[in-house]
């Protein structure tokens, strides 16, 4: 939809002026502001694009726990590659922080798991803390299985 209003601004533009349609004044000066709505339009696209990408992939019916970490390890570099690019405005330098901590609340250490012994990935996505939580992890379960411990040995 965002990208949508890129393409038709002009005619978006057009529809706001005519006198017969009954469009509110507070949007009518917000769609016709050439320095305000385009930069912000292009800037949620820029930090939703990724997002929704990130979103179908973790979606899809073949994806696996594995794969959360390195589809939040590409997210992150594609947010903060639009920070650092000065593509954003600044006022959208602040939501950073809330986009990371949604890594915090969806990336659990059964996911870092998953991750580390999948070898297309051996952890590589993991940052050492998430590695070192994976590995207690593993060792717990083993422990409460009553494995041996040349199972869980694997894992280190």
């Amino acid at each position: 939809m965002l990208e949508s209003l890129c393409v038709n601004e002009e005619t978006l533009q057009e529809t706001v002026v005519v006198d017969d349609q009954d469009v509110d004044e507070d949007i009518r000066h917000i769609v016709l502001d050439e320095e305000s709505f385009r930069p912000q339009v292009t800037a949620c696209l820029t930090l939703f694009q990724p997002i929704a990408g990130a979103t179908s992939k973790m979606e899809e019916d073949n994806a696996l726990l594995s794969d959360v970490p390195k589809v939040f390890h590409e997210l992150s570099n594609e947010i903060l590659a639009a920070f650092q690019s000065g593509s954003l405005p600044h006022k959208y330098k602040r939501k950073k922080r809330e986009i990371f901590k949604k890594k915090e609340f969806s990336c659990k250490p059964v996911h870092s798991v998953a991750n580390l012994p999948d070898p297309r990935y051996k952890g590589k996505h993991s940052s050492k803390d998430e590695t070192l939580t994976a590995i207690d992890l593993i060792n717990e379960i083993c422990s409460h299985l009553h494995l041996c411990r040349e199972i869980a040995n694997v894992a280190e």
